[in-house]
């Protein structure tokens, strides 16, 4: 099926699965509305006429800039999506946007991977040292000095982000990489290209799923890397067949993870030949983890509209016997490294006292997320409010939850401490035999993310069982 077609296939059914009045958006939040107007037919605007010229300088420049990266770093780092995606898919590069460089490299050459890098014009965002240290939990992001044609490169050492998503496969991907000798980049062979794609979708639509709220998308659904695996299988036929993808996902242990990506991907593309995979459904999710019966799920759903509006809300709603049971602990005092946190309650509310300290060079993008299982039929079953500090102070983005939060400078110890204050009505959070669910996360500067209770990546879903402290009881 030639690559139009199949693009073509995939918007008839995206237009019967999305209700009409979301169409727009909802194009938008999956990454696919510059191939939906560009299958239209019509006049070009003088602005469509603008973004296009603009979209192909910024192309180009991204190509020749991977040529010149990959020729300083001698093969030492691989191109996976954007720029070289669209033109080696699509019918029209025009109708696969991108928002930077995708590279990876090996753990061992990443240091003078990065040096190349600072060498070519991107500026580290923060030492190498502190690069370094965040490459080894997930990418790093480098902005080029243009002015006229930002670039941004993602540097990773993993095939995947975070690093522990099949931390070993990266070295797969270097071994079976192939030559692409028109662009004179080193790229995954076709079959592991596809991989990634499918594990790429899974890993954002886990986050999709766990961070969508109040009825909002507020996550991208990135259905356009499935998308990105259809053509790829495509063009790349007689180099991919099921044994090939069926035993690299043995190779990685990735048989649940892989098994819930084909299943939406199967939705979109019945008749391509990735629909004929079979992968047994067996071990555990690498991705999903605490919330693995999302990944279960996921498995049976039988149409694409499952992902969104009412449908999303039955998906992602737990059971009491989802939710991580072990010993509850008490709410007069949760710590962990950088956060302290308080429960009680007071006049039919849930407070949470949070104290985290920051080093005073890693204050601006601090966000603190309190994640927590909600109540209620009509509700989600996992909702946050999120505060983020700015240079200009405290921001809070919220779901209707009451908050405030302030700044306190402690001169003795050189650290710098924030204070938040949150007020959730007991009625809007699960409860059973007088226990509360919830995770609070603290991320800052991107480099430290850390969770009350274990890893931001890995075990966000991991309630623990919190029995918060009577009405009398005052934080200090």
């Amino acid at each position: 099926m030639p690559a139009e077609e199949t693009i073509r296939s995939m918007l008839q059914i995206l237009d019967r699965e999305f209700p009409p009045e979301r169409a727009k958006s909802l194009y938008r939040m999956c990454k696919l509305d510059r191939i939906k107007d560009g299958c239209l037919q019509g006049t070009q605007t003088a602005e469509t006429l603008h973004r296009i010229v603009f979209d192909r300088l910024r192309r180009e420049s991204c190509l020749t800039v991977l040529e010149e990266l990959c020729r300083r770093c001698d093969r030492r780092v691989l191109a996976v999506k954007g720029a070289f995606y669209a033109t080696d898919l699509y019918p029209d590069p025009e109708w696969r946007t991108f928002g930077d460089l995708d590279l990876i490299t090996l753990p061992e050459y990443a240091a003078d991977v990065l040096y190349t890098l600072e060498n070519t014009g991107f500026l580290l965002p923060y030492s190498h040292e502190d690069c370094m240290r965040q490459l080894r939990t997930e990418h790093v992001v480098l902005k080029s000095q243009g002015k006229i044609l930002p670039l941004e490169v993602e540097l990773h050492i993993s095939a995947w982000n975070p690093v522990t998503v099949y931390k070993k496969y990266v070295k797969s991907l270097f071994t079976r990489a192939v030559w692409n000798a028109d662009k004179g980049i080193l790229i995954p062979d076709p079959a592991d290209r596809v991989i990634h794609s499918l594990i790429h979708f899974w890993i954002h639509l886990r986050d999709y799923l766990l961070e969508s709220y109040i009825a909002e998308e507020s996550i991208p659904l990135n259905l356009r890397d499935l998308l990105d695996a259809a053509l790829t299988v495509e063009k790349y036929s007689s180099d991919i067949t099921p044994e090939i993808i069926a035993e690299r996902t043995e190779e990685m242990s990735g048989q649940l993870d892989m098994s819930g990506a084909l299943a939406i991907f199967r939705l979109l593309f019945p008749y391509s030949p990735l629909s004929a995979v079979k992968i047994p459904v067996q071990g555990s999710s690498v991705i999903f983890q605490e919330c693995e019966f999302l990944a279960e799920r996921l498995l049976h759903i039988s149409s694409v509209t499952d992902l969104f509006s009412t449908r999303l809300q039955e998906l992602t709603r737990f059971r009491p016997e989802d939710i991580f049971a072990e010993k509850e602990i008490s709410g007069k005092s949760l710590e962990s490294d950088g956060i302290s946190v308080i429960v009680y309650l007071r006049s039919g509310n849930v407070c949470v006292n949070a104290k985290m300290c920051t080093d005073p060079v890693c204050v601006v993008g601090t966000r603190l997320k309190l994640y927590y299982v909600a109540a209620g039929e009509n509700s989600f079953a996992i909702r946050m409010t999120v505060f983020r500090l700015t240079l200009d102070g405290v921001t809070v983005e919220s779901n209707g939850v009451l908050s405030k939060a302030s700044v306190l400078d402690w001169e003795q110890t050189g650290e710098r401490q924030w204070r938040i204050n949150v007020s959730v009505s007991a009625d809007d959070m699960y409860s059973s035999d007088g226990l509360l669910f919830m995770n609070p996360v603290l991320e800052y500067s991107v480099i430290t993310q850390k969770c009350i209770f274990g890893d931001r990546w890995n075990e966000l879903a991991r309630w623990r069982p919190i029995r918060p402290c009577t009405d009398d009881f005052s934080p200090s």
